[in-house]
């Protein structure tokens, strides 16, 4: 990648042209229907996940039953039929619809064994499926927290894992023999918009990423992930907040905490700034915010949405925890309000299990409002995905 496309990658951008609303009317679409939530509505489209609970006589588990999008009211609610797992949606809301980001099974397997990916665009309404990337030497996962589109939709980025093959020093053996070098990063990739579908240059290494293993347990230490987790990035594309996983091969556990980066026009990094525990971080549309998941000792025991400024000050708590789990905070594209996952721990059944709907709330505080309550809690579970 020249200095000239870097340059061009991290350039500020207006994100008010890239935040057009879909025209048009969504039919409304079976099962899931309906929704509450009175007052003023804020624009844009809540995209989200709906499992199907599923019941035996031993225990309660989900099964991935389709994506879906609504309002923010709750109404409207609208099946994506031509997107099925995970995803990203794209911020352009013009006429050519919207684009979803997602890493696809293609053939063959990284030297570990895993089963190949390549990050893919499908577009919304017609189902037209564009190819972004094909380099068998970079493993893609289906964790698309840290597949974005850049706010303006000019680049894309992704956490990846490279493999090498090596004489000596390598950290994978393969079943031949053969050493391999997993290293991790943070890759960029220029969009071209010209033709109206996405075309992406050849991603680029932007931040070096430390290698994670899955589990601490031996059967499962050669499946390597990036210990970059999820990111997003700020409006004018040369900051990115960062959520690094820390593994604790004592426990197995890993630990999240979360990173400001600063980047020039040239893509290297000028400063980082430590924002302290936290996941699933989301930068503002406005560019003044950042949205995330923590808990905070007896003040918030349970999983709560919090909101920060880039710099570290102004922490504020949006949720309360109670017996209530928080997760997944996207934010509107007015920066005014949040979208989130709740789990309520409920008795209903014979075990203590967690109901889990998409709520909308002021990110100034105050009660949510449940966007998904017509669901039947007993058949279905719903996760928020994005606000676009």
């Amino acid at each position: 990648m020249t200095k000239k496309t870097l340059r061009n990658t991290f350039r500020a951008g207006l994100l008010a042209a890239a935040l057009l609303l879909l025209g048009g009317t969504l039919s409304q679409a079976g099962k899931p229907g309906g929704g509450g939530g009175g007052g003023s509505v804020p624009a844009g489209r809540i995209y989200f996940q709906v499992n199907s609970i599923l019941t035996n006589s031993l225990f309660t588990f989900e099964e991935f039953s389709g994506n879906w999008s609504m309002l923010a009211d709750g109404s409207n609610k609208t099946l994506v039929p031509n997107h099925s797992f995970g995803g990203e949606p794209n911020r352009n809301r013009q006429a050519n619809g919207s684009w979803i980001l997602s890493a696809d099974a293609v053939s063959g397997a990284y030297p570990n064994g895993v089963p190949r990916r390549e990050l893919y665009a499908t577009h919304e309404a017609s189902g037209v499926k564009v190819p972004l990337t094909d380099d068998p030497a970079v493993q893609h996962f289906t964790i698309t927290a840290s597949q974005r589109w850049a706010h303006d939709d000019s680049f894309i980025s992704f956490a990846a894992v490279t493999w090498t093959a090596v004489t000596f020093g390598g950290n994978f053996t393969d079943d031949s023999g053969q050493q391999w070098l997993a290293e991790a990063a943070v890759f960029v990739a220029v969009v071209d918009w010209t033709t109206g579908v996405p075309d992406v240059a050849v991603p680029a290494a932007l931040l070096p990423a430390g290698v994670f293993f899955e589990t601490a347990g031996a059967i499962e230490t050669s499946y390597f992930r990036p210990d970059v987790v999820s990111l997003d990035w700020a409006p004018s594309g040369n900051r990115a907040v960062i959520e690094k996983a820390a593994q604790d091969l004592s426990t197995g556990s890993s630990p999240r905490s979360l990173f400001v980066v600063s980047f020039d026009a040239l893509g290297v990094m000028t400063d980082i700034v430590p924002l302290g525990h936290g996941r699933e971080p989301e930068w503002s549309p406005n560019g003044l915010k950042i949205t995330y998941v923590a808990r905070n000792g007896d003040l918030a025991p349970n999983d709560v949405i919090w909101t920060v400024n880039p710099d570290g000050t102004g922490l504020f708590q949006v949720t309360s925890s109670a017996q209530n789990y928080d997760s997944d905070p996207h934010w509107s594209p007015d920066s005014a309000h949040l979208a989130f996952t709740r789990a309520k721990q409920s008795n209903q059944r014979a075990s203590t299990i967690y109901l889990k709907n998409v709520m909308r709330a002021l990110a100034t505080g105050g009660s949510p409002v449940d966007l998904t309550k017509d669901l039947d809690d007993n058949a279905y579970a719903a996760y928020a995905n994005a606000w676009r």
